[in-house]
């Protein structure tokens, strides 16, 4: 049961790494002036190229100006993220500190649940660095467990569950298979920037259960 932890653990810094590798990569077309102007011919672009997404803003300022896809993400346009008593602070710091960072899992203007990467951007105007606005990536958390193939947990007789830590309580907060009942479950910690995520990982039906899993989980 810890080794299928661990590796799940893997898969899953793997997705989010891709995740902030893609913010990275927005952030360099905004300062080399690709974006905004060419955004709806190099946001698509950028969705494939990094599967795991499923959607890519950009924000003037703190207002979210550009959307990809445009259709199921449209109600966000407008959206200022400054002033949102949820996600200001965590967008405050990523400025101060010129850091890439996930917020959430968040309940989307659009609707929905997802992780958040956000990379600040600075421009150099007369002679001085300003802030520009953000990059934005979205993965969804149904997405995110499906491109860490969270799935193939539980059909090696695997329950598990995620949650996340309050910074400032430390109290661990579930966002993923919220109900779930675990035994006495093995927890491994999951590293995102700004934080920590919890997972948890137990046999079905508790540890008495018969063994459903292959000798070798990897």
């Amino acid at each position: 049961t810890h080794n299928a932890a661990i590796d799940a653990r893997d898969r899953l810094d793997i997705v989010l790494v891709h995740g902030l590798s893609a913010t990275q990569t927005i952030g360099l077309c905004v300062e080399r002036g690709i974006l905004p102007r060419d955004f709806v011919a190099v946001a698509p672009k950028i969705a494939e190229a990094y599967n795991c997404l499923d959607a890519v803003e950009l924000t003037a300022g703190g207002i979210v100006s550009h959307v990809y896809p445009y259709e199921e993400n449209k109600r966000a346009l407008g959206f200022n993220i400054l002033t949102d008593s949820i996600q200001k602070d965590e967008a405050l710091y990523a400025i101060r500190n010129r850091a890439l960072i996930f917020a959430g899992p968040l309940n989307l203007v659009q609707g929905g649940l997802a992780v958040v990467g956000r990379g600040p951007v600075f421009l150099r105007q007369n002679g001085e660095e300003r802030f520009w606005g953000f990059t934005i990536v979205i993965i969804r958390v149904a997405s995110l467990m499906k491109h860490a193939h969270f799935t193939e947990l539980e059909s090696k007789g695997f329950a598990y569950k995620l949650s996340k830590v309050n910074p400032q309580t430390g109290r661990e907060i579930p966002f993923f298979n919220t109900t779930q009942m675990l035994d006495n479950p093995i927890s491994v910690k999951v590293s995102v920037p700004n934080g920590e995520w919890i997972l948890d990982v137990a046999p079905q039906g508790g540890w008495s259960a018969p063994a459903k899993t292959v000798p070798t989980v990897f």
